[in-house]
């Protein structure tokens, strides 16, 4: 069935993807950089937050379609919410990852005070930074698309 969000919400989806990418592409290269002590392993506990983060977000994505409309007849992805406004999950969406993103911004920060004192944690700063930058980026896409559904409602 077409429905009015359903570009928003593929677009919702396209930023999820994105950010989850990075992730992935993170772990993979990390194996092969030098890491510095501290904040390697505080890395590893960033990208775990960040994986959990993702599979709420995705949950909460496919809930907005349920409360949206966008699945008529079948079951509801969550039949135990209570809220049935769409404003809520869209509440969760926008809200949910700005303290995961502080994390990353303070590790960044730490990886870049690193790099300034051995240059071999340069890789990992280069590779968090910018994966950090493309992350930032899909999200602004969601929190666009999420600002246009919103508007819908009104």
């Amino acid at each position: 069935m077409s429905s009015a969000y359903n570009n928003d919400v593929q677009a919702i989806w396209a930023a999820l993807s994105d950010m989850q990418s990075n992730l992935s592409y993170m772990r993979g290269e990390l194996p092969r950089l030098t890491l510095p002590a501290t904040p390697g392993t505080e890395l590893v506990s960033v990208l775990d937050e960040f994986d959990s983060l993702l599979y709420d977000l995705r949950s909460e994505a496919r809930n907005l379609e349920d409360k949206l409309g966008m699945h008529p007849g079948e079951a509801p992805n969550d039949p135990g919410i209570v809220n049935p406004d769409p404003r809520v999950t869209l509440g969760f969406l926008r809200g949910w990852p700005q303290d995961n993103f502080l994390d990353l911004h303070a590790l960044v920060q730490g990886l870049e005070a690193a790099h300034r004192q051995d240059r071999a944690a340069g890789l990992a700063y280069i590779l968090v930074a910018e994966s950090a930058t493309h992350m930032l980026n899909a999200n602004q896409a969601m929190v666009e698309s999420i600002e246009r559904i919103e508007a819908r409602l009104m």
